[in-house]
This record gives C-alpha cells, sequence and structure tokens, in this order.
C-alpha cells in the first residue's frame, strides 16, 4: 500500500533527477540560498543593519548609568499597588458593612498579605510620583459618594512591634 504523501511517479522520471549535476538545479543565477548572508544573529548591529537596530531597538548599543557588579533582584523586590485599589482588597461582605457604618470607621488592611509592599498614591491625590512607603498596617478612610475617589485620605500607623 501506498501512502498518500508519496507520489506514484518514480524518482527517475521526475524533472529533478535531470536537473543533478547542474550547478543552480533550475533556480537560476541569481537568489541562491546561502546559510548565513548577512551573518549570523545579531551581527551587523552598528554596521550594515545599523537602520534596522534603530528603528527597532532604540539604545540597544552603548553605555548608560553606572554599573552595578552581582546585582541581586531579592532585594529590591518591592511590588506597588495604587491606593485606587486598595478598596479591592477589602472581601465584598465586609466592604457593604462599613459602607452602612457613619462613625467613620474603616478596616486594617495589611498590603503585604495580598503581595505588596508599596502604596502609590499618585491617582487619588494627583502627584505625578508615587508616594513613600507607608507601614504594613493602613487606614482606609472613605469619602462621600459623590466624589469619583472611594479615599479622602490616608493615615499611616507606625506598625506595632
Amino acid at each position: 500500500s501506498i501512502s498518500t504523501t508519496t507520489s506514484i511517479m518514480p524518482t527517475a522520471a521526475k524533472k529533478h533527477r535531470k536537473e543533478r549535476g547542474g550547478m543552480h538545479c533550475g533556480n537560476g543565477r541569481i537568489g541562491k540560498h546561502r546559510k548565513h548572508p548577512s551573518g549570523r544573529g545579531n551581527a551587523g548591529g552598528q554596521h550594515m543593519h545599523r537602520i534596522a537596530f534603530d528603528k527597532y531597538h532604540p539604545g540597544y548599543f552603548g553605555k548608560v548609568g553606572m554599573r552595578f557588579f552581582h546585582y541581586k533582584k531579592n532585594p529590591y523586590h518591592m511590588p506597588t499597588v495604587n491606593v485606587d485599589k486598595l478598596w479591592s482588597m477589602v472581601g465584598l461582605d465586609q466592604r457593604k458593612e462599613y459602607a452602612k457604618k457613619s462613625d467613620g470607621t474603616v478596616p486594617l488592611l495589611d498590603v503585604t498579605q495580598h503581595g505588596f509592599f508599596k502604596v502609590a498614591i499618585s491617582c487619588a491625590f494627583g502627584l505625578r510620583e508615587t508616594g513613600t512607603f507607608f507601614s504594613r498596617r493602613l487606614f482606609l478612610v472613605p469619602i462621600p459618594r459623590t466624589s469619583h475617589s472611594l479615599f479622602a485620605r490616608i493615615q499611616a500607623q507606625k506598625p506595632l512591634k
């Protein structure tokens, strides 16, 4: 039985058999297949491929800043959460419970339990830079429903030892 992928015509009758031995095998002289016509890998980035490198990878070549030998990422691990997202860490039932209260009590939130170690205050207060470290224990203070944000202010308390 012959599989469907192979043709029934014998190899000896194929045109390519006749082309064998000729230098170009019927493909002409121009556009020959070469193994690495423009160099291997990123070769020529500062020479013949400079335009493409500058266009698609600006700043690939050169030095910027000070050298840091054996840079370890663990000591600088600092996932950040924005102030606007803090209420999403509080459960829905707890949110409804605190929405009913009129005395201004708010839940105590430990952002490190959610994998964050820094609270950014950029959106809520219109500041461009992210805020300073807040303590591990953070009070959320709701504001009237008329405003677009859920927070009037944030009070940070020093962590208990």
